[in-house]
Protein backbone atom coordinates (compact mmCIF):
# COMPACT_ATOMS: atom_id res chain seq x y z
CA UNK A 1 0.00 0.00 0.00
CA UNK A 2 1.29 3.11 -0.89
CA UNK A 3 1.59 5.90 1.56
CA UNK A 4 4.32 8.23 2.88
CA UNK A 5 5.30 6.82 5.80
CA UNK A 6 6.33 3.08 6.58
CA UNK A 7 4.44 3.49 9.99
CA UNK A 8 1.08 4.40 8.56
CA UNK A 9 1.28 1.80 5.97
CA UNK A 10 1.72 -1.00 8.38
CA UNK A 11 -1.03 1.41 10.92
CA UNK A 12 -3.59 0.85 8.02
CA UNK A 13 -2.71 -2.94 7.66
CA UNK A 14 -3.28 -3.67 11.70
CA UNK A 15 -6.64 -1.87 11.57
CA UNK A 16 -7.57 -3.49 8.37
CA UNK A 17 -6.55 -7.10 10.52
CA UNK A 18 -8.63 -5.95 13.27
CA UNK A 19 -11.65 -5.32 11.32
CA UNK A 20 -11.40 -8.14 8.69
CA UNK A 21 -10.98 -10.56 12.16
CA UNK A 22 -14.25 -8.77 13.41
CA UNK A 23 -16.16 -9.70 10.21
CA UNK A 24 -14.87 -13.62 10.21
CA UNK A 25 -16.21 -13.33 13.71
CA UNK A 26 -19.48 -12.15 12.94
CA UNK A 27 -19.87 -14.24 9.92
CA UNK A 28 -19.25 -17.32 12.10
CA UNK A 29 -22.03 -16.82 14.27
CA UNK A 30 -23.81 -17.22 11.68
CA UNK A 31 -22.30 -20.21 9.44
CA UNK A 32 -22.96 -23.98 10.06
CA UNK A 33 -21.37 -27.08 9.55
CA UNK A 34 -18.02 -27.43 7.61
CA UNK A 35 -18.54 -23.72 5.97
CA UNK A 36 -17.61 -22.99 9.11
CA UNK A 37 -13.69 -23.16 9.14
CA UNK A 38 -13.84 -20.67 6.59
CA UNK A 39 -13.80 -17.75 8.85
CA UNK A 40 -11.82 -19.48 11.65
CA UNK A 41 -9.36 -19.42 9.21
CA UNK A 42 -10.15 -15.99 8.37
CA UNK A 43 -9.58 -14.52 12.00
CA UNK A 44 -6.27 -16.90 12.63
CA UNK A 45 -4.85 -15.40 9.35
CA UNK A 46 -6.39 -11.51 10.77
CA UNK A 47 -3.91 -12.51 14.24
CA UNK A 48 -1.21 -13.02 12.30
CA UNK A 49 -1.51 -10.22 9.72
CA UNK A 50 -2.28 -7.94 12.86
CA UNK A 51 0.71 -9.05 15.00
CA UNK A 52 3.14 -8.65 12.01
CA UNK A 53 1.32 -5.31 11.17
CA UNK A 54 2.53 -4.34 14.89
CA UNK A 55 5.74 -5.27 14.92
CA UNK A 56 6.06 -3.69 11.06
CA UNK A 57 4.74 -0.53 13.14
CA UNK A 58 7.11 -1.04 16.28
CA UNK A 59 10.02 -1.08 13.40
CA UNK A 60 9.36 1.64 12.02
CA UNK A 61 8.54 4.02 15.18
CA UNK A 62 11.19 6.39 14.92
CA UNK A 63 10.56 7.25 11.14
CA UNK A 64 7.97 10.09 10.07
CA UNK A 65 4.12 10.00 10.52
CA UNK A 66 0.75 11.60 9.09
CA UNK A 67 -0.66 11.34 12.62
CA UNK A 68 -0.09 14.01 15.03
CA UNK A 69 -1.89 14.73 18.78
CA UNK A 70 -4.32 16.86 16.64
CA UNK A 71 -5.60 14.32 14.02
CA UNK A 72 -6.08 11.96 16.27
CA UNK A 73 -8.19 13.74 18.80
CA UNK A 74 -10.67 14.36 15.64
CA UNK A 75 -10.13 10.64 14.78
CA UNK A 76 -11.26 9.60 18.02
CA UNK A 77 -14.22 11.93 18.27
CA UNK A 78 -15.50 10.75 14.07
CA UNK A 79 -14.90 6.97 15.06
CA UNK A 80 -17.71 7.80 18.29
CA UNK A 81 -19.90 9.34 16.09
CA UNK A 82 -19.73 6.87 13.50
CA UNK A 83 -20.32 4.35 16.22
CA UNK A 84 -23.41 5.98 18.04
CA UNK A 85 -24.88 6.98 14.27
CA UNK A 86 -24.83 3.41 13.19
CA UNK A 87 -25.99 1.67 16.69
CA UNK A 88 -28.75 4.20 16.59
CA UNK A 89 -29.89 3.04 12.69
CA UNK A 90 -29.06 -0.55 13.46
CA UNK A 91 -31.20 -0.57 16.62
CA UNK A 92 -33.99 1.06 14.33
CA UNK A 93 -33.68 -1.95 12.01
CA UNK A 94 -33.66 -3.88 14.67
CA UNK A 95 -37.13 -3.30 16.48
CA UNK A 96 -38.65 -2.99 12.89
CA UNK A 97 -37.52 -6.80 12.61
CA UNK A 98 -35.29 -6.01 10.13
CA UNK A 99 -32.37 -7.36 10.75
CA UNK A 100 -31.18 -8.73 7.38
CA UNK A 101 -30.19 -5.06 6.82
CA UNK A 102 -27.85 -5.03 9.59
CA UNK A 103 -24.92 -6.48 8.05
CA UNK A 104 -25.23 -3.65 5.31
CA UNK A 105 -25.48 -0.65 6.92
CA UNK A 106 -22.78 -1.86 9.61
CA UNK A 107 -20.46 -2.56 6.13
CA UNK A 108 -21.10 0.49 4.91
CA UNK A 109 -20.34 2.34 8.10
CA UNK A 110 -17.19 0.72 7.94
CA UNK A 111 -16.56 2.06 4.36
CA UNK A 112 -16.99 5.25 5.54
CA UNK A 113 -14.78 5.01 7.92
CA UNK A 114 -12.23 3.77 5.91
CA UNK A 115 -12.47 7.18 3.69
CA UNK A 116 -11.84 8.76 7.22
CA UNK A 117 -8.52 6.44 7.99
CA UNK A 118 -7.21 7.07 4.13
CA UNK A 119 -7.89 11.28 4.75
CA UNK A 120 -5.56 10.48 8.33
CA UNK A 121 -3.11 8.45 7.04
CA UNK A 122 -2.84 9.73 3.70
CA UNK A 123 -2.92 6.48 2.00
CA UNK A 124 -4.77 6.87 -0.86
CA UNK A 125 -4.97 3.07 -1.69
CA UNK A 126 -7.71 2.44 1.19
CA UNK A 127 -9.79 4.42 -1.36
CA UNK A 128 -9.74 1.86 -3.68
CA UNK A 129 -10.17 -0.86 -0.33
CA UNK A 130 -13.47 1.18 0.37
CA UNK A 131 -14.54 1.24 -3.46
CA UNK A 132 -14.22 -2.41 -3.50
CA UNK A 133 -16.05 -2.67 -0.29
CA UNK A 134 -18.51 -0.86 -1.87
CA UNK A 135 -18.99 -3.37 -4.68
CA UNK A 136 -19.07 -6.04 -1.88
CA UNK A 137 -22.02 -4.75 -0.36
CA UNK A 138 -23.88 -4.68 -3.24
CA UNK A 139 -22.75 -8.03 -4.28
CA UNK A 140 -23.87 -9.70 -0.96
CA UNK A 141 -27.20 -9.49 -1.40
CA UNK A 142 -27.61 -11.50 -4.56
CA UNK A 143 -24.38 -14.03 -3.46
CA UNK A 144 -26.91 -14.56 -0.67
CA UNK A 145 -29.98 -15.61 -2.69
CA UNK A 146 -27.96 -18.34 -4.47
CA UNK A 147 -26.87 -19.17 -1.41
CA UNK A 148 -30.10 -19.40 1.05
CA UNK A 149 -31.47 -21.77 -2.22
CA UNK A 150 -28.50 -24.16 -1.52
CA UNK A 151 -28.65 -24.62 2.29
CA UNK A 152 -31.26 -27.26 3.58
CA UNK A 153 -33.32 -24.69 6.08
CA UNK A 154 -33.19 -21.93 3.09
CA UNK A 155 -32.35 -19.39 5.89
CA UNK A 156 -31.27 -15.65 5.33
CA UNK A 157 -27.45 -15.52 3.86
CA UNK A 158 -27.11 -11.96 4.34
CA UNK A 159 -25.03 -11.81 7.70
CA UNK A 160 -22.67 -14.51 6.55
CA UNK A 161 -22.33 -13.71 2.70
CA UNK A 162 -21.45 -9.74 3.80
CA UNK A 163 -19.02 -10.76 6.67
CA UNK A 164 -17.26 -13.09 4.46
CA UNK A 165 -16.70 -10.55 1.66
CA UNK A 166 -16.13 -7.82 4.15
CA UNK A 167 -13.50 -10.21 6.07
CA UNK A 168 -11.85 -10.94 2.84
CA UNK A 169 -11.46 -8.03 0.94
CA UNK A 170 -10.19 -6.08 4.39
CA UNK A 171 -7.81 -8.89 5.05
CA UNK A 172 -6.51 -8.82 1.52
CA UNK A 173 -5.67 -5.22 1.96
CA UNK A 174 -4.08 -5.95 5.34
CA UNK A 175 -1.74 -8.06 3.98
CA UNK A 176 -1.05 -6.29 0.67
CA UNK A 177 0.00 -3.39 2.88
CA UNK A 178 2.52 -5.24 4.90
CA UNK A 179 4.27 -6.01 1.36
Amino acid sequence: MSAEHARDAATAAVVLAVFAGLWFAWARRHIRGLWMLVPIVGMVSAVVVAVSGTLDVIGAWDTGTAVDGGTIGLYVVALGLQAVVTRVITGFLASRDLTNLVPTVVALSLTVHLVVLAELLWVDDLYLVALICLAAIVLAWPIAAVGRFMTPSGAPMTHATTGILMGVILLGAAARALV
